[in-house]
């Protein structure tokens, strides 16, 4: 059962340049989470103007999950967060069954939105349905055709037809030698969901008929061709002028005329197969064919009847498939033929009877494809037999067991189709098929590829900045590369390396900034380096010594930033510095001391941004000196009192960052400037109002920074301006309209 979801994507790797020192920093709250919401960003400052200047499109490669720190170094890109996978396709890919990969000479379609159904075309590609209105950046309105190599053939099925169902998408599709039929994508008309199914002539794209189906509830979910059967399952309950033909019907290939042919279910048909004379119905029913059938049933292609053939599942049957003697069902089920079986099973195809065969599946099971290699399954699910699959895997056929076969989706699967010793797998999601990079990647910033640069973190890296040769990271790992890192390490940039520099934190790191040869970090550790150190240290950047500077924070620290001859931090702290002060205070760099700057904040501080004598500041504080200021304030580096600019955010800010006379801002509020802008805003840096910029984000923003006329987001949204930007995504810094991109592959 597809669930219909437009949602028109792209993606776009980014260049990343940070205009401020320090910019950006988050720590949740809640101090044992375990999603930790810490972000720092931070560059070469020296390199700013030299890749400002550069003439760059920036691509992104979505990632599986949140992007919490970025940097940009040189030619690279570096991203750390809490992500497995970085890379892969959106909604349409084409997978080797046998490993799992993009086939060799093979480049994935782009395909900007979901596929729903394919079927090979008998020549190595596929014919593809949907709703998408572009293939490889050509239009093609909901029907394509793809090679074996992922090119886009120049058949195209435009709109043709003569009534309001006219094909203009693709919902199920099924081929007979020239023929293929489409059933198009349900809409509602006058209160009724209504569908045209069509049958067309491959060679001339003449239209040979079409007739209209209509419900109140559901679509047609399957169609099926045998012989001059066409055989049509849903919930449909009339279909063209035959109001007895309710659920399952067939249709003569020919002529497109409803058949005498009738078994009268009386609920959902979802999935059809066929075995010589035999029909195998699976759905919602409790009555088919004459005789009471739980959701699966064996009716005569000739008389409609039920035969004995009777598995009783005791709940939805969404897809079954046959291989020899076996039949293999798929659903929402948990039970069938008396036995526990979560949502697959294997069923005798002349007993009814289920087998021992058990892959066990925890969501929905919506395609089934059977080759020699194994049993491919799609759906909504994340687990089978216990091990993590999220939405498509390969079933041993003998044992039930999960193979090592893992491409890996973030959204549902719709429909697999293999076409010679090629698969293409179609659905909802906007990932497949990434390259495994556990919490720290790296990709080119012009081309978008992901380059070999994989340290291995075994877990979040929450700040990440890119000193000369280095690449360091703070976060809540304890083991990079296959050594014993806690916290905090230093990665070669070029090799991916870990190298000898090992300050080893208690506990973990949130915060990173950098300033004449010394790493400054915050967080939660009250050890480090062998010394005592209360959520604040600096060490030598390149022995890994931690320096006699000692400023000693009563809590945590998630925010850094160096300008104006100190480090300012932010926190949670009430005491840093040998002195009171309340979450955001300066420090003397050479004593550590706090200065008399005392901004004083009833909140936390997650995020600071200098920016000539100001400091600008975002958090979940509502007053700032005693001024009400609502989760961002702008502070005079002099006095320490709030000047006039006051967005007025309606919930906690993560990150600002100052551009010209633009202040980005990021974070988890709906409202601020006096405007709605969701998660992100451009704000005036004088009154504090919000520009026209608005990019529609649909999660929380942790991190942003801009490079020439671009601006680069990191968090935990899936979608900017409907399209897809998992994770990581750009737009441009005066329309808002996202910035397009290429697909990306491993360097």
């Amino acid at each position: 059962m597809r669930t219909i979801t437009k949602r028109l994507f792209y993606f776009i790797p980014a260049l990343v340049i940070s205009l401020c020192a320090g910019c950006g920093d988050l720590y949740n709250d809640i101090l044992d989470s375990e999603k930790l919401l810490v972000l720092n960003i931070t560059s070469n400052p020296a390199e700013t103007e030299e890749q400002e200047n550069e003439n760059l499109t920036p691509l992104v490669p979505p990632t599986n999950g949140l992007v919490q720190a970025i940097a940009v170094a040189g030619d690279t890109v570096y991203i750390g967060g809490s992500f497995t996978r970085v890379g892969g396709y959106s909604y349409g890919a084409i997978i080797d069954p046998v490993t799992g990969d993009i086939p060799a000479g093979v480049t994935p379609p782009i395909i900007n939105g979901p596929v729903y159904t394919s079927i090979p075309d008998g020549t190595g590609g596929w014919y593809i349905g949907g709703a998408f209105t572009t293939v490889n950046g050509q239009a093609r309105r909901g029907i394509a055709r793809i090679n074996g190599d992922g090119s886009l053939n120049e058949w195209d099925l435009t709109c043709i037809g003569k009534c309001p169902y006219y094909i203009s998408d693709g919902y199920l599709m099924a081929k007979n030698n020239n023929t293929i039929f489409i059933v198009s994508i349900p809409r509602i008309y006058a209160g009724m969901m209504r569908q045209g199914i069509s049958a067309v002539d491959i060679k001339t794209k003449e239209l040979l008929w079409e007739l209209e189906t209509s419900s109140i509830g559901c679509p047609i979910e399957a169609i099926l061709v045998n012989g001059t059967n066409l055989f049509v399952g849903g919930s449909f309950t009339h279909l063209a002028n035959n109001y007895d033909r309710k659920y399952l019907a067939a249709i003569n290939t020919s002529s497109g005329k409803v058949k005498t042919w009738n078994p009268r279910a009386n609920g959902v048909v979802y999935a059809l197969a066929i075995k010589g004379f035999t029909l195998y119905a699976g759905g919602g029913f409790t009555n088919i064919g004459g005789k009471p059938r739980n959701c699966i049933a064996a009716l005569s292609t000739l008389t409609g009847n039920a035969s004995s053939w009777n598995p009783n599942a005791d709940s939805a049957i969404n897809k079954i498939t046959i291989d020899g003697t076996l039949v293999y069902a798929g659903g929402i089920f948990t039970r069938i033929g008396n036995h526990r079986r979560n949502r697959i099973a294997s069923i005798n195809a002349l007993t009814g009877i289920v087998t021992t065969w058990n892959p066990d599946v925890n969501d929905n099971v919506d395609s089934i494809v059977v080759i020699d290699k194994g049993v491919y399954l799609g759906g909504a699910f994340t687990t089978v037999g216990g091990k993590n699959r999220d939405r498509i895997a390969c079933v041993d056929p003998i044992s039930g067991n999960s193979t090592s076969w893992n491409p890996d989706a973030n959204g549902s699967i719709n429909d697999i189709a293999v076409s010679g010793v090629k698969m293409f797998v179609g659905g909802n999601f906007s990932r497949i098929n990434g390259e495994v990079r556990n919490h720290a990647a790296a990709f080119d910033v012009i081309t978008g590829k992901i380059k070999p640069w994989n340290p291995d973190a075994d877990g979040n890296i929450i700040s990440l900045i890119a000193v000369d040769n280095s690449v360091y990271i703070g976060g809540q790992f304890n083991n990079i590369g296959g050594k014993n890192r806690n916290y905090i390490a230093e990665i070669d940039r070029f090799t991916g390396q870990v190298t000898e520099w090992n300050p080893n934190a208690d506990n973990h790191v949130y915060t990173l900034s950098f300033s004449e040869h010394t790493i400054y970090a915050g967080g939660g550790f009250t050890a480090i380096g062998g010394k005592a150190r209360s959520g604040i240290a600096a060490i030598d950047s390149a022995t890994g010594n931690v320096t006699s500077w000692n400023p000693g924070a009563n809590d945590w620290v998630s925010s850094l930033a160096v300008g104006n001859g100190v480090l300012y931090a932010g926190g949670r702290f009430t005491e840093i510095g040998g002195e009171r002060r309340r979450r955001i205070a300066a420090l003397d760099l050479i004593s550590g001391e706090a200065t008399s700057w005392n901004p004083d904040s009833d909140g936390c501080v997650y995020t600071l941004c200098v920016h000539g004598e100001t400091v600008y500041a975002g958090g979940s504080f509502n007053r700032i000196n005693n001024e009400t200021r609502n989760h961002a304030a702008a502070i005079s580096t002099s006095s320490g009192k709030v000047i006039s600019w006051n967005p007025n955010a309606d919930n906690d800010v993560y990150s600002i960052l100052i551009s010209g006379d633009t202040v980005f801002m990021a974070g988890n509020f709906r409202n601020t400037g006096g405007q709605l802008r969701n998660y992100f805003a451009a704000l005036d840096v004088y009154s504090g109002n919000a520009l026209s910029i608005c990019p529609v984000l649909n999660d929380k923003v942790y991190a942003i920074t801009v490079t020439g006329s671009v601006v680069i987001t990191g968090g935990s949204f899936t979608i900017t301006g409907n399209k897809p930007g998992n994770g990581i995504t750009g737009f441009d810094a005066v329309s808002g309209k996202p910035v397009s991109w290429s697909p990306n592959t491993i360097q």
